[in-house]
């Protein structure tokens, strides 16, 4: 069989595109087409996971066998791949093929959550920033996410799974001097229950099969003490000039909380008393205020562990107080944070008449209020909501418009009237074809690149790009003492590092480099003019480097590394550049050629210290995409994004005739109905009230019962 050499270095979930084709041969090296010979592939390691076409097959009748292997998934590490042949159940030695697994610094994995975990949550409030980061297969952060990708959902409780109706949060704009591998999540107010809650993280994209999501555990604490507040809201009391305690009790079993603004329990470490007192409603004046048992005009009760628990209050035997009026119970709390009172309306007649009749009355008039009120806030939501929507399809169909515009003017030509199915067509072509540019085989940086941290840049090989494989091979050996030179902006985290390494990881700050001028031209241009015409196509090496993030940061690094380094094509135009660049007296620095030479700045030239090792045994920058490949990510972003678009307004149409069919349906008209009838019933509840409560008279006693007759009173107007 056909032996194979050459090592291979593969992206962790990708394949190897070109096939291995596997020649049977006879104990003299030639040709077999021997059809009953197996062969079979194998891994070294059970680790390694191989997705293939076929793992054995027989060999055709030229003895040739192909595998293709789809996807390699494994530990990063050196594997190898066996392969075996097997005739009449004899082994056939095969060649074995070396594979490198390396993680895929663009494949994002996990995301990792940071906030203040020491902060408190008081209900209401803002949580601190969430500071998201996208962690690639190789460890390292992912710095070119959509923020759109990202999302925020909060639920109360600590299930697994949000409900359904969980309200989706987005990611903050970035901040202009924010850091580029962080995602942000700010000013995200907190709930206003107490209690355990889960936030939910997620990101979505086309690089994940399924959402990468992480979930954080959060407690939610009550907010200052606000208010002194009942557990359950109790109705309006009435109670009446009276021997009976079931008709003179104003409170029965109600407990009383401190309480943040939003009703969560908040004084639990606070006690006092509660003072209770009766009062005349704001801008009105009366003489006689009813009074408590025991004829008094205030009582208390204990306040423990923010909590007052009143079993009964009731006022006095014939109380005094107006007929018909109305008064105020304000329990006020007596401890030491000043808090809001509450206040509790009652009702206090002294007609034993008429008792009754008022009594129920006044409940027929709180329950129709109450309804009528329900009523009225659901006809005022209805009208809210049609204007609500009207805003958001008049909002949908600017953005839609707006976003086709824009990719009409990029050669996007995107009729008005085209379907969401064909939309997703487009997207899944732009990204199909993106997907081949991932797929192919390219070139990458082997070097490991496990430190991160807000000081560090990165490991030098990482940092760049190059597009030409002569041109990566040449300056990747050129720098080869450099590249796994850890960049850092500060000498302090250049210190950790090395701490933590013990010293053995050779390190570079930013605030400790010369700050080189930019925009010198290469030495046979001088004032704009070409000095001669040189062959070999000369550049400057950091020309060459595609930086693709932190770019002004790599390319001081990079200005620094390589300083005047010049590419050339070969070592002839080489020697012959710098011969002429001596002849005019300018200096000529390091000349680096495509064919793997390198002509130092003083000249030197020639020797194994000068000539550039295959590309296969060095550590080399990673070749970028094609231009093709962002290209299409562009396009592919920008429907996604008009997908979205025409979505929302076909859902808020689709929500606009669904609200307006409502308003007119037969079930809208009865509730109409119900309502306007509801509204005559309470007038005349209204009128039969002003009709019974009597007229207070200054001659009589408010406390004194009404029950002397019209003729007694020596009415002139009463019926004889």
């Amino acid at each position: 069989m056909m032996c194979v050499h050459q090592p291979l270095q593969v992206l962790k979930g990708q394949g190897i595109p070109t096939p291995f084709l596997l020649q049977l041969c006879d104990e003299w090296g030639n040709p077999s087409p021997d059809q009953r010979v197996v062969v079979e592939a194998r891994s070294s390691r059970q680790s390694l996971k191989l997705t293939m076409s076929v793992i054995s097959q027989p060999v055709d009748a030229e003895g040739k066998a192909q595998f293709t292997v789809l996807a390699v998934n494994g530990t990063k590490g050196y594997y190898q791949l066996n392969f075996r042949g097997s005739f009449n159940k004899k082994p056939i030695r095969g060649p074995s093929v070396f594979l490198t697994v390396i993680p895929d610094p663009n494949k994002p994995v996990g995301l990792s959550v940071e906030y203040d975990k020491n902060a408190k949550l008081p209900a209401g409030g803002t949580f601190p920033v969430f500071s998201v980061t996208v962690v690639s297969d190789e460890g390292s952060p992912i710095t070119d996410i959509n923020p759109a990708d990202f999302s925020m959902l909060l639920w109360r409780g600590e299930s697994s799974t949000p409900p359904e109706t969980t309200p989706v949060m987005k990611c903050s704009k970035p901040m202009e001097n924010g850091k580029n591998d962080c995602y942000y999540f700010r000013e995200k107010s907190i709930p206003e229950q107490i209690g355990p809650h889960t936030i939910r993280f997620t990101m979505r994209n086309d690089k994940t099969e399924v959402p990468l999501l992480t979930q954080i555990k959060i407690n939610v604490v009550p907010n200052q003490p606000f208010k002194l507040a009942p557990t359950s809201c109790p109705n309006i009391p009435v109670v009446f000039y009276s021997t009976e305690m079931s008709s003179r009790t104003l409170v029965e079993n109600m407990t009383l909380v401190i309480m943040d603004k939003f009703g969560n329990p908040a004084g639990q470490n606070l006690k006092g008393r509660v003072t209770i007192s009766i009062s005349s409603p704001d801008q009105e004046r009366r003489r006689n205020l009813p009074l408590f048992e025991g004829e008094t005009g205030s009582v208390h009760f204990n306040l423990e562990k923010g909590e007052a628990h009143i079993s009964r209050l009731a006022i006095m035997e014939k109380s005094p107080g107006e007929n018909g009026a109305t008064y105020v119970l304000t329990f006020h709390p007596d401890v030491s944070t000043p808090l809001d009172p509450f206040q509790l309306n009652f009702h206090f007649y002294n007609d034993v008449e008429n008792q009754q009749k008022m009594f129920e009355l006044t409940k027929r008039k709180e329950n129709l209020t109450a309804a009528i009120f329900q009523f009225a806030q659901r006809n005022d939501s209805f009208q809210k909501l049609g204007t609500l929507l009207a805003q958001q399809f008049q909002n949908a169909n600017y953005k839609v418009g707006t976003l086709r515009n824009e990719m009409n003017q990029r050669g996007l030509n995107i009729p008005p009237s085209l379907p969401v199915s064909h939309i997703q067509q487009m997207i899944r072509e732009k990204m199909a074809e993106a997907a081949q540019f991932e797929r192919t085989a390219r070139r990458v940086c082997s070097i490991p690149n496990n430190f991160s941290g807000p000081d560090v840049v990165g490991v030098v090989g990482h940092l760049a790009q190059i597009e030409d494989d002569d041109a990566a091979r040449v300056i990747s050996w050129h720098l080869g003492g450099d590249m796994d030179c850890v960049i850092t902006k500060t000498t302090e985290a250049a210190r950790r590092i090395y701490d933590d390494t013990r010293g053995n990881q050779q390190v570079m700050p930013l605030d400790s480099i010369r700050k080189n001028a930019s925009g010198r031209p290469l030495p046979h241009i001088k004032n704009g003019r070409t000095l001669f015409d040189p062959a070999g196509n000369p550049v400057f090496a950091r020309h060459l480097l595609i930086c693709p993030k932190e770019t002004e940061i790599c390319n001081s690094v990079f200005r620094n590394l390589l300083d005047d380094t010049i590419v050339m094509d070969d070592l002839n135009s080489a020697t012959n550049y710098r011969r002429e660049v001596m002849k005019i007296q300018m200096y000529c620095s390091t000349i680096l050629t495509r064919d793997g030479n390198r002509v130092s700045a003083k000249g030197k030239f020639g020797g194994s210290q000068n000539r550039a090792p295959p590309i296969e045994r060095l550590r080399v920058f990673a070749s970028p995409l094609p231009q093709r490949y962002y290209v299409l990510k562009e396009e592919a972003e920008m429907l996604r994004e008009y997908h979205v678009a025409v979505t929302k307004k076909e859902k808020v149409e689709e929500d606009q005739r669904n609200h307006f069919k409502s308003l007119e349906s037969p079930e809208m008209k009865q509730k109409q109905e119900q309502l306007n009838k509801m509204k005559l019933q309470l007038q005349g509840i209204e009128m039969q009230l002003a009709s019974v409560r009597p007229e207070k008279r200054r001659s009589r006693p408010s406390a004194e019962p009404s029950n002397f007759s019209k003729r007694q009173r020596g009415d002139p107007f009463s019926p004889t």
